[in-house]
């Protein structure tokens, strides 16, 4: 339990335009973007642009 105290979670709908205006505000104050989804769908959403275009397969 302690291994995720102070850390904050959110959950954004990235098919909508608010969403993802929401993720590229987020992620511009981040240090660390970490996505859960399968490989290619957070490009196919656009939300690598979030994450400064830098992507690890």
């Amino acid at each position: 339990m302690s291994g995720n105290r102070g850390k904050q979670s959110i959950c954004l709908n990235l098919k909508h335009d608010d969403g993802r205006a929401a993720l590229h505000s987020l992620a511009a104050q981040a240090d660390v973007f970490i996505e859960g989804y399968r490989p290619g769908v957070v490009r196919r959403l656009g939300a690598n642009r979030a994450a400064g275009g830098r992507t690890r397969a």
